[in-house]
């Protein structure tokens, strides 16, 4: 979800200025202020997305793609998040701190900060896909946040025997984390070094992709007009390019509405679903067994 995240530094960098220069005009900055060079790294990096091969073709190409109401209601990526996993839970706990912390953010002078994670909160509240983006900006600050209030709450206690443990106990720890923190990338360097090649995985998650079945049907899929799910057409043009060619694929914004209705159609068992198939000449399907269609 981040290959198109390189939007996301010039938007962080455009709220930092803003929020620095909110703080200048409150009289709550230090001297000089940071606005000004926040503003120009915007700038330069908002003029370095122009060095693509389509120029301002891809910012027009993003924004129609973004503010299309039949993406946000057609692709999963695009809608708000579900919290019912793990992974969304964590979620959910940093999004709470977070948004909890903006007013102290701001009751200190630190605009910028409660303003990107307020604008990150609020677009991954609309997106799952800003999930990611949001967890990027938000989790230093909470982690700077806590950390002082822990050093705050500790130093409080210093009196008593509690209390000085604590706070030598992270005393003692700082200068340990400092020391060893370079040797954390060396450390992965030699898992990933010493791991046997057996142990990696080879191909796709089986529990996601039917990884077996393409494997065993290889003969019949090859040669096939084929009709699958946009997430499958990914792995078949992956692992069978360019001998194996797709109605449809996970790329949404290049296929369009109309062939993204189309597909729905068919994947939903509309009416209509059988002109869709004999109009693309379909030879062979390859669906979950839950989809609709799989029952007609």
């Amino acid at each position: 979800n981040l290959h198109g995240g390189f939007f996301a530094l010039p938007a962080c960098l455009g709220v930092l200025a803003a929020g620095d220069a909110v703080q200048t005009w409150r009289g709550r900055n230090p001297v000089p202020p940071h606005w000004p060079r926040l503003a120009g790294l915007f700038a330069l990096t908002a003029a370095a997305s122009l060095a693509n091969p389509y120029g301002l073709g891809l910012h027009r190409h993003v924004w129609n793609y973004l503010r299309s109401d039949w993406i946000r209601t057609a692709v999963d990526e695009f809608q708000s998040p579900r919290f019912r996993s793990e992974n969304l839970l964590h979620y959910e706990l940093l999004l709470i701190v977070g948004v909890a912390l903006t007013g102290w953010l701001a009751a200190r002078g630190r605009i910028g900060d409660a303003l990107l994670v307020l604008v990150w909160a609020h677009l991954s509240l609309s997106s799952v896909r800003h999930v990611p983006l949001f967890a990027i900006a938000a989790a230093p600050i909470v982690a700077g946040e806590m950390s002082g209030a822990w050093e705050r709450w500790a130093g409080r206690r210093r009196a008593g025997e509690v209390g000085r443990i604590l706070w030598q106990l992270g005393e003692d720890l700082r200068p340990v984390f400092a020391r060893l923190s370079g040797w954390a990338a060396v450390a992965v360097a030699m898992l990933i070094l010493l791991t046997p090649d057996s142990k990696w995985p080879g191909d796709f998650p089986e529990t996601k992709f039917p990884i077996s079945l393409i494997r065993s049907r290889a003969s019949n899929l090859n040669e096939a007009r084929i009709f699958t799910t946009d997430q499958w057409g990914d792995y078949l043009i992956y692992r069978r390019w360019p001998r194996q060619k797709v109605f449809i694929d996970g790329r949404s914004d290049f296929y369009g509405e109309s062939l993204g209705r189309e597909y729905l159609r068919l994947a939903e068992g509309r009416p209509g679903w059988q002109d869709l198939f004999q109009k693309y000449d379909f030879q062979a399907v390859l669906i979950p067994p839950a989809w609709p269609l799989a029952e007609l």
